[in-house]
């Protein structure tokens, strides 16, 4: 009971770190080009295998950082980006202005990399506060990336690509693999989190109506004699409500906050979910 409960409490972490941007999502004409990536899919749907991208072969995403000896400069470089339908204005220099706490276009740099945003910002500053995040907006102006570092650790960074439009993030992991999927409505949301392959290894919805808050966890079956016919299966159930309660429903039965066998909270059922899980 505690190892779900605080595997829960992890889940729940990386749910709130995603939640943002809540605007309706535009509607994207993949065939264009514009847009490199396919649109996730509504909060009520989960797709245990995604394809990341709409273009015929994956895109690729070259990024190198290091400290300039010459200036004292971190610089992050991202090349690529026009494959990625970043609007060619972003293709420049940017410096980090401190005072500001601003990204500034660098006007005074004489060298211009062809196709690649060029970021530098004072490594004393880096290695006292982290990178900041930058972001930049897509050729149509429908949906934006940011670049953004979530170790809190600049000697070891995680940098992530996260591609936003309206209520839609997908966070591509530069530095590491995969990718995660989070969708939002008023009341609802998706997070799924896939390797590279697109294959999912978790999958979670929250929902949070009239006062009672649920989630919902699935993971890949482990089970051999029964992952062909389920590949994935019902990890937890979890409903709070507003006097208090706190249920799990875990390996078949629900529980308690204190580990004690209850019967299910009224509306909720493991046979009767709000949302689907789509195995194809």
């Amino acid at each position: 009971m505690k190892k779900c409960l605080a595997l829960l409490l992890a889940l729940m972490m990386l749910l709130c770190a995603s939640c943002a941007f809540a605007e309706a999502a535009p509607v994207l004409d993949t065939e264009t080009g514009v847009c490199p990536l396919h649109m996730p899919p509504v909060p009520e749907e989960i797709y245990a295998q995604w394809q990341l991208f709409a273009t015929d072969a994956p895109l690729e995403l070259e990024m190198t950082a290091l400290v300039d000896p010459e200036t004292n400069q971190f610089v992050v470089i991202l090349n690529n980006l026009l494959d990625w339908g970043v609007a060619p204005e972003y293709l420049i220099n940017w410096v980090y202005d401190t005072g500001a706490e601003a990204w500034k276009a660098d006007t005074a740099s004489d060298i211009q990399r062809e196709n690649a945003a060029v970021l530098s910002i004072d490594s004393e500053y880096y290695y006292m506060n982290g990178f900041p995040g930058w972001e930049c907006v897509g050729a149509d102006e429908t949906f934006s990336y940011a670049l953004m570092d979530y170790s809190g650790d600049p000697n070891n960074p995680d940098y992530h690509l996260n591609f936003i439009s309206g209520d839609t993030t997908i966070q591509i992991a530069v530095t590491g693999e995969g990718f995660t999927m989070s969708s939002f409505s008023e009341d609802s949301m998706s997070y799924a989190v896939y390797e590279d392959s697109g294959m999912m290894t978790t999958g979670i919805y929250t929902r949070e109506q009239e006062d009672v808050y649920a989630s919902y966890a699935y993971i890949p079956n482990e089970d051999p004699a029964e992952v062909e016919k389920e590949p994935y299966i019902l990890y937890y159930i979890n409903v709070q409500t507003s006097d208090g309660g706190n249920y799990l429903w875990t390996e078949g039965a629900w529980q308690d906050i204190h580990g004690e066998e209850v019967k299910a909270p009224e509306g909720f059922s493991a046979e009767e979910l709000p949302f689907e899980l789509i195995v194809e």
